[in-house]
């Protein structure tokens, strides 16, 4: 029972001049028949990421877009701040009309890496979207002492759980030097942080945007892992806490062609209308464009 692809849109070509490239990390916010409400993360010029909104419908095996925002909800915070170089946001639920925005802010240092740390904002699609603090809500400590990101809550047995990726081993890509990254958890009032959740396997050394659902009488988590290119990987449990490799079929691979031709990464897995649906980006960390897969 592979994964098949339903349909691909570029980037909008509509997109306001602030917008110029990128739909990094599509977010369901809402679904309604065959039309989605996502959040993503845009570029402007200088690479800064702003939170952007869009309304995807899936007609026939064609991915169209409605809707583009015209003002970014949540832009890069003020200088000095952990999210002056942009917001990534990689969790929205939607509660009596107001959204609760999960994101990770990151930082440029002068050797070209950069650092994250998990921020939180509130507001509506109408108004934008406002800070509850203009620090980070979950950042670096001793169990995270160099970058973590990704954000993601679920509720399991233990209580509300947060799923979140932290930095092993810090590195700057662009000399060459290998970074790695791995899946946490976090729970109970205190947020008490987890051990790694799942191994490396074999050179697949950044393990980052994991989403969670309770899907065939298990809990299923689908993220991105590397080796040379990023592909969608899946991971199960029987209680949320314990997790294994699932098998290779529960995996996504690029296609080779349209907007994937060397990756898919940052995936978002929901279930809508008894079906689980993939949402993901191509090529170039969301460059291209989305993807939208169903489990078949």
């Amino acid at each position: 029972m592979p994964w098949v692809r339903c349909g691909w849109t570029p980037v909008p070509v509509n997109r306001p001049s602030w917008w110029v490239s990128h739909a990094a990390f599509p977010t369901l916010i809402s679904a309604a028949d065959n039309k989605f409400d996502l959040l993503v993360s845009s570029r402007d010029g200088l690479q800064k990421s702003s939170c952007a909104h869009l309304t995807l419908e899936l007609q026939g095996s064609n991915l169209r877009v409605n809707h583009v925002t015209k003002e970014p909800l949540l832009e890069p915070g003020r200088p000095g701040c952990f999210d002056e170089a942009g917001v990534n946001v990689t969790h929205a639920p939607l509660a009596d009309g107001e959204l609760t925005v999960w994101y990770h802010g990151w930082v440029l240092k002068r050797d070209g890496g950069w650092l994250n740390s998990i921020g939180c904002a509130r507001g509506t699609l109408q108004h934008g979207l406002k800070r509850i603090s203009s620090a980070p809500v979950f950042d670096r400590g001793p169990e995270d002492p160099t970058s973590l990101g990704y954000p993601f809550w679920f509720n399991l047995s233990i209580g509300r759980t947060l799923f979140y990726c932290s930095y092993e081993t810090y590195g700057v890509p662009s000399l060459g030097q290998s970074y790695s990254y791995r899946v946490k958890s976090a729970t109970g009032e205190e947020l008490m942080r987890s051990v790694s959740l799942l191994p490396h396997t074999g050179t697949l050394e950044a393990q980052s945007r994991p989403t969670v659902v309770y899907f065939g009488g298990r809990y299923r988590m689908f993220l991105s892992v590397k080796g040379t290119h990023y592909h969608i990987r899946g991971a199960e449990s029987c209680d949320g806490t314990n997790w294994s490799w699932s098998s290779d079929e529960w995996s996504l691979h690029p296609s080779g062609n349209s907007g994937e031709i060397l990756e898919v990464a940052y995936s978002f897995v929901f279930e809508h209308q008894g079906q689980l649906l993939m949402f993901y980006n191509g090529d170039s960390h969301g460059e291209t464009g989305i993807g939208l897969a169903r489990w078949q």
